[in-house]
């Protein structure tokens, strides 16, 4: 048994939370007041903000006249700034602004095309702005999205020859690898009704005991939606097809596992917890009920929450935030000063877990001192280039008798040490990014 452990979450924590908000039907002035309130410790309209680190995503495109429209880095598909992308920037380099939902919000599939993608992308690269994690948007009508299970085309290449007035090309897909992504969400077929990820669990958490479906003609339906998937991937290992039209049952309940593209090229896909019917702000309260996050600190286990948080399904109220939800988020920030639940931003949080199940790394033992070392290179597939700022949050518990000494490419890293209370054991940690609202 190994003196020196990597613990699953950043000391103290025990479970960790994202909640990946859709930017859909979020104006920019209602996207303000809710992330002041979330961001900062300013007076906000909702009382005093409880700074807690959680981002959102944006559009470089938008259509003002679609009915779930919200804002955008560009004015218009010329490439003109918009009087907000300033800020904008400046809410990507602070992590809160951190999923690419796409490129844009368009109606029509010959709205977009390789050339959007090529000015966005190469818009973020002058100002020196990196994103790591993308998430599809829309149906049928968006081409940009990408994934074998997504019905549009921004992974599947087109030979300049069959290129015509009718063929326009809508591959990207090298554009978003070369610019950096490493994550990518696909559709509502990846989420999951399991309560926390990376974890073990029964067949039933993820229908009849999930806590997401009360009742019992829903608990029914999704029960025999999952007989379905169960008979499916057997019959999967002999013929090596699907006969159900979703996506197959995930009986390792990973949070990301690598897929295979049209193109070849392999990304990281994670999944969301949620429902395609309860993505609205109000359901928050129901995604994060009571009996959710009880199961989630006692499972141990990440949750990546699916919601569009700017957008009501009751949009005769006119608040930005309703005070369910508000209550909702005080609870949530008490968990999180209790070192109980960890919440990060979507991308801080996609990063760790992978680090921390891929990180290549070992020990030596002197007389005085323990040393870690920490190899840049990573234990699975990947074009991931490990960097400090990949480390934060990593936590080694070692016992309390020595010196810790934390090592990266040969260089000393800087860390905490916390004692564990009772134990002769002490944690190692390399610090937590920080979340600041610059405006």
């Amino acid at each position: 048994m190994s003196k020196i452990k990597l613990k699953k979450f950043p000391h103290p924590y025990n479970a960790g939370l994202a909640i990946c908000s859709d930017i859909d039907g979020t104006s920019w002035d209602n996207f303000l007041k809710i992330h002041t309130f979330l961001n900062s410790e300013k007076e906000s309209d909702f009382g005093r903000g409880l700074s807690l680190p959680i981002s959102s995503s944006f559009w470089m495109y938008d259509q003002p006249n679609l009915r779930d429209a919200a804002f955008s880095y560009f004015k218009d598909k010329n490439g003109i700034e918009s009087k907000i992308a300033p800020v904008m920037r400046e809410l990507i380099r602070a992590g809160i602004l951190d999923v690419m939902h796409g490129y844009g919000n368009f109606a029509d599939v010959n709205d977009f095309s390789r050339a959007l993608a090529d000015q966005a992308l190469n818009e973020l690269e002058k100002h020196r702005l990196k994103i790591k994690v993308w998430t599809n948007h829309g149906g049928v009508e968006s081409a940009q999205n990408i994934g074998q299970y997504s019905a549009g085309k921004g992974d599947i290449k087109i030979k300049k020859s069959e290129l015509t007035k009718e063929k326009t090309d809508f591959y990207h897909l090298d554009l978003l690898m070369k610019h950096g992504i490493q994550f990518f969400w696909d559709s509502e077929a990846s989420l999951t009704s399991i309560v926390g990820q990376d974890r073990k669990f029964h067949f039933g958490e993820a229908y009849w005991n999930s806590p997401l479906f009360t009742g019992f003609k829903p608990k029914i339906k999704i029960t025999a939606k999952g007989i379905l998937s169960f008979v499916d991937k057997n019959y999967f290992n002999f013929f090596k097809h699907h006969f159900t039209p979703w996506q197959p049952y995930n009986s390792n309940n990973e949070l990301m596992k690598t897929e295979t593209l049209r193109d070849g090229n392999n990304l990281k896909k994670f999944i969301r917890f949620g429902n395609g019917r309860f993505d609205w702000q109000e359901h928050l309260t129901l995604l994060l009920n009571n009996r959710v996050l009880e199961r989630l600190l006692e499972k141990k286990g990440y949750l990546v929450v699916y919601i569009h948080l700017g957008d009501k399904l009751n949009k005769a109220d006119p608040g930005a935030l309703s005070l369910p939800v508000i209550d909702k988020f005080h609870q949530l920030k008490d968990l999180y000063l209790s070192g109980d639940l960890w919440i990060e931003t979507t991308s801080r949080l996609l990063t760790y877990n992978y680090v921390y199940n891929s990180l290549n790394w070992n020990f030596s033992e002197t007389e005085t001192h323990y040393q870690i070392n920490i190899k840049d290179e990573i234990k699975h597939e990947s074009k991931l280039e490990l960097a400090v700022s990949d480390l934060a949050g990593l936590s080694f518990i070692a016992p309390g008798d020595k010196e810790v000494l934390i090592f990266f490419k040969d260089k000393p890293l800087k860390f905490k040490i916390y004692q564990n209370p009772g134990e002769n054991k002490q944690t190692a940690m390399i610090p937590l990014k920080s979340t600041e609202w610059l405006l």
